[in-house]
C-alpha cells in the first residue's frame, strides 16, 4: 500500500538501490557471466547480437562493460572457432591499432563468413 500513486521504474529503482545493491564480487561474476562462447554451429551475427545485448543489460544494470573488453572476448572467440585461416587472424593483428576497433572487428569477420 505504501507504493500507491509510484510508477513502475520508481519501484525497481528502489528495489535495485535499496534492496539488492550489488557488491564488487556479484559484478565481477555478472561480467565474467556476460562473456557468452560462440557456437560456431550458430552465424556470426548471433555471437556479435548476443555481445552487445549482455553489454546493454549490464548499462541498464550500472556494470559498464567496455567495448575493448567485448572486442578482447570476440577475438578470443574467433581465434577457437576455428572458421577463420592464420591468413587472415594475421590480417586482423597486422592492422594499425586505431583500426582495431569493436565495430571494424564486427565488419571484418562478418564480411569472411558472408564470402
Amino acid at each position: 500500500m505504501g507504493y500507491q500513486g509510484i510508477n513502475t521504474g520508481d519501484f525497481f529503482k528502489h528495489l535495485k538501490t535499496v534492496w539488492c545493491s550489488l557488491d564488487i564480487g556479484a559484478v565481477e561474476d555478472l561480467k565474467k557471466d556476460c562473456f557468452v562462447n560462440w557456437d560456431v554451429d550458430l552465424h556470426i551475427t548471433r555471437i556479435i547480437m548476443q555481445l552487445n545485448d549482455e553489454q546493454k543489460t549490464m548499462e541498464r544494470d550500472g556494470i559498464k562493460i567496455a567495448d575493448a573488453n567485448k572486442l578482447q572476448h570476440f577475438l578470443v572467440q574467433c581465434y577457437t572457432s576455428g572458421l577463420f585461416n592464420e591468413k587472415e587472424m594475421t590480417a586482423w593483428e597486422n592492422k594499425p591499432v586505431a583500426d582495431k576497433t569493436w565495430a571494424n572487428a564486427k565488419k571484418y569477420f562478418s564480411d569472411i563468413v558472408e564470402s
